[in-house]
């Protein structure tokens, strides 16, 4: 299980989201591959050999050989682990200067009072 802090995924998604929160929506590991190996052994063997008499003379018969092989073969799968995530938006508030503020007041009251000239 991923654990906040415990991976470099972690300066990654900071560095993504930059200073807004960073929201792990699923995680888990994920096959990207699979990796076979094989292994074969051949064997030969002869059969056993019998005789037999023919008319006093001793025959022996020569057996073929005999050929067998194994073969085994495994495949396991490649997995990584993989993070989906979001950067969650973060409320922003216009902050105004005290300046700014003073000259929003004043323009304000001039619509003010233009609203109170026109009626």
């Amino acid at each position: 299980m991923w654990f906040a802090g415990s991976t470099s995924a972690d300066a990654l998604m900071a560095k993504n989201c930059g200073v807004n929160p960073v929201i792990v929506t699923e995680e888990g590991e994920v096959v990207v591959g699979s990796t076979t190996s094989s292994n074969s052994k051949a064997t030969s063997e002869k059969e056993h050999a019998s005789s037999f008499n023919l008319a006093g003379m001793k025959f022996l018969s020569n057996p073929p050989d005999v050929k067998n092989t194994e073969t085994s073969s495994q495949t396991t799968a490649i997995k990584e682990w993989q993070i989906s995530y979001n950067c969650k938006a973060v409320e922003t508030k216009t902050v105004l200067a005290p300046k700014a503020r003073k000259t929003q007041k004043a323009i304000k009251a001039n619509q003010a009072d233009t609203n109170t000239i026109i009626k």
